[in-house]
């Protein structure tokens, strides 16, 4: 039996490192794991070719269920006499100075929900020199502690929801004093405790999801499902550990029929993947391993993910926006003095250093299910009528009639306020336009997702309230991330000659992007303004040659995304919901040459 062990994870072993030769990932890892709990019907781990083979031990009821990439493992209580438990006694080769733990998570609670669990723990004999733990305790922190042989520790809120699969990984580094928590790919917080990894070496350490302990009665469990368990002896880099998110559900990717070049759109059989994968790769001609891109949905986040491969090295983006992937996704990079700038849709996902030149990339290879789809062909798409024109609703062109609407003077600048009520329609994910269906009414300025502005509709052409206040489309509004705004104005009178500007005095998301009259005049990111939502996010956008002079009513339509700033209890906190999404906003007119309006001279 443990030959046939032994033979089953060399030939899982090498079925893994080629398909990360297919999808051209050998060269990404410069860390190989010590240990990997693929978990997919059986607790067998992959090792290192030569080392010695490994099993984890299920105890108790075995319930093997769909992971992340085939199969993972439900964890959890059943009853008060019994419990699945998962542990792996003795792994050799753990580093106390240097290490990282990496898996995949669903749990079956949320946060705010009472009652501990333990997620994952390692540990010497007796816990002493060397251990490691992350558990969820009765107020809802996640505690993560390394210990060799001085405590470091991380508390954190905020990390996991409900059914909902996220990547976990953390890394301690005696070099830097350091234990770092990474989620979802990207690091969530970091401690450094000077002197704390004095533990130069570790005994066998055994390894569970859990506590570690087999009693039916006793055991402590995380309560969710685990997928691609991996152990290393080497801090991995975050490039690597967002690589690993990236190919969470690794597929080999198929050869492209024709090369689409660096500005291309694609699309997928489904709007959101539940675990992340590679989509799309770009690379160079046959016989040259690198450059390569590699585009992939980041899975339940619904974020891209993009990994650059050269000669010099790796290098990673994330974009802003989270995708709609069955509606066509405009992508393009562009090569400018030594950087690759990354633009999804019109707006700009990041820039990552890059010393070739854009003829570098030759070749394309997708993932099954995702196609290119001709930018002629997308061009003449029905859809973006819903974005750059309206055809009014009984009542709204009143809503939108600017003969009462407030006006200011200062000098020779005029202006005339856009504010009011606008259409809405709250949204999950970044498309190119709005959904067809059920629009709503929300003040300006105010908060798509915020109880002190309702999300109204329009009965006989006047605004009223819906008979579920708190709904939007059976959702609680509190709970969509993003959301489109739309309306019409009409260009000023007598304006001939004069520069006009369209001031948002705060577009208050982290991205987001205005359009008007079909064309994108505005596009944002900002990273950190989760951190700062009170500092304004002001655009005066220079419209003069873009609106209509034949009486055609302009059509505005804006498109923002406000990231969750924080929770409480697993709910919205009131310094989120609350804050606007959209300040004023005014249509400015000013002279567009110059001219004196007062003449004086005076004799010498």
């Amino acid at each position: 039996m443990i030959e046939k062990n032994r033979r089953r994870a060399r030939s899982i072993w090498r079925t893994v490192s080629a398909l990360w030769a297919v999808c051209g990932l050998g060269q990404v890892f410069a860390a190989e794991p010590l240990y990997v709990f693929p978990l997919d019907g059986t607790g067998e781990a992959l090792v290192r070719p030569g080392a010695q083979p490994e099993k984890g031990i299920v105890y108790g009821r075995e319930t093997w269920t769909k992971g992340v990439s085939g199969q993972g493992l439900d964890v959890r209580r059943h009853a008060y006499d019994q419990a699945t438990c998962f542990v792996a006694d003795a792994l050799k080769g753990f580093n106390p100075q240097a290490g990282t733990v990496a898996f995949w998570f669903k749990p079956h609670w949320a946060e705010n929900e009472p009652g501990g669990h333990t997620i994952v723990s390692g540990w010497e004999k007796d816990w002493k020199p060397f251990r490691f733990y992350m558990t969820k305790n009765q107020w809802g922190m996640t505690d993560l502690s390394v210990v060799a042989p001085k405590q470091v520790q991380i508390l954190k809120k905020d990390i996991f929801k409900k059914d909902v699969w996220t990547h976990i990984a953390f890394t301690w580094d005696a070099k830097n004093d350091e234990v770092v928590l990474y989620v979802d790919g990207k690091p969530l917080a970091q401690r450094k405790v000077p002197g704390a990894f004095s533990c130069a070496s570790a005994d066998a350490v055994k390894f569970a999801l859990g506590d570690g302990s087999s009693d039916r009665f006793k055991a402590k469990t995380g309560d969710g499902v685990y997928d691609d368990v991996r152990i290393y002896d080497a801090a991995l880099p975050a490039t690597e550990i967002f690589r690993l998110v990236m190919d969470g559900n690794a597929q080999a990717l198929e050869p492209a029929a024709k090369f689409p070049g660096l500005d291309f759109a694609f699309a997928c059989a489904t709007n959101r993947l539940a675990g992340a994968a590679p989509l799309v790769a770009l690379a160079a001609g046959e016989g040259k391993k690198t450059p390569r891109l590699t585009l992939s949905a980041m899975g339940a986040s619904g974020r891209l993910g993009l990994v650059l491969e050269t000669a010099a090295g790796t290098e990673t983006l994330e974009s802003a926006d989270t995708f709609n992937l069955r509606v066509p996704v405009p992508t393009a990079f562009t090569v400018e003095k030594g950087t690759l700038v990354w633009t999804v849709a019109g707006a700009e996902q990041g820039r990552i250093p890059f010393a070739g030149a854009a003829s570098d990339f030759a070749q394309a290879f997708v993932a099954p299910g995702v196609r290119f789809v001709p930018k002629s062909k997308l061009a003449k798409s029905s859809f973006f009528e819903r974005r750059d024109r309206i055809v009014c609703a009984p009542g709204e062109a009143a809503l939108w009639d600017l003969s009462d609407a407030q006006r200011r003077t200062d000098g020779v600048r005029s202006g005339v306020t856009l504010n009011g009520y606008w259409r809405v329609q709250p949204v999950d994910d970044f498309t190119l336009a709005p959904p067809t269906g059920d629009w709503r009414y929300v003040r300006v300025p105010g908060s798509f997702r915020s109880p002190l502005w309702g999300l109204n509709e329009l009965k006989d052409g006047k605004i009223a309230p819906p008979a579920d206040v708190d709904k939007y489309k059976g959702k609680d509004r509190t709970h969509y991330r993003a959301a489109w705004y739309q309306r019409t104005f009409a260009t000023p009178e007598n304006a001939a000659g004069d520069h006009i500007w369209l001031n948002f005095e705060n577009l208050n998301a982290d991205t987001g992007r205005v359009y008007l009259n079909g064309r994108q005049i505005c596009a944002f990111r900002q990273d950190g303004r989760k951190y700062f939502t009170t500092i304004p996010n002001a655009r005066r956008l220079d419209v003069t040659s873009l609106l209509t002079a034949d009486g055609t009513p302009n059509v505005l339509t804006v498109y923002v995304d406000r990231h969750y700033t924080a929770l409480w209890k697993g709910q919205l906190s009131i310094g989120d919901h609350n804050e606007i999404a959209l300040g004023d906003v005014w249509l400015e007119t000013a002279p567009g040459g110059m001219f004196l309006s007062t003449a004086v001279a005076l004799s010498s």
